[in-house]
């Protein structure tokens, strides 16, 4: 067993291997917890816990960057099949038929 988790309760291992999962997955806390039906706060609090006393450190190459989207066609037109948009954190975004496209444009440029 790894030196900083001596001493560790049965809970922080519990949650130790969760955040350790997470970071395997390269999946969102939000995504993983309702996957699992854990408490995210809970995770949130031991993951804090862990990054405070040195158990687990925060590293570049775990955070979520973000591209830029570019629409290839900006010109208005009606969407010709409903689209529905995955977020890693959870968050879906469906829009009807016939919505137009700049509508969709909007709302992504919102999110910025």
């Amino acid at each position: 067993m790894d030196d900083k988790l001596e001493g560790l309760s049965d809970a922080g291992l519990h949650w130790y291997n969760h955040l350790k999962a997470i970071e395997r997955n390269r999946e969102t806390a939000i995504v993983y917890c309702k996957r699992h039906k854990l408490n995210i706060q809970t995770l949130y609090d031991w993951r804090h816990q862990f990054y405070k006393t040195g158990i687990l450190s925060k590293s570049k190459k775990n955070q979520i960057s973000f591209q830029k989207l570019t629409i290839a066609n900006p010109e208005p037109e009606a969407v010709k099949s409903p689209v529905k948009m995955h977020f890693p954190n959870g968050v879906i975004v469906e829009m009807q038929e016939g919505s137009a496209d700049s509508r969709i444009t909007a709302l992504l440029a919102a999110w910025k």
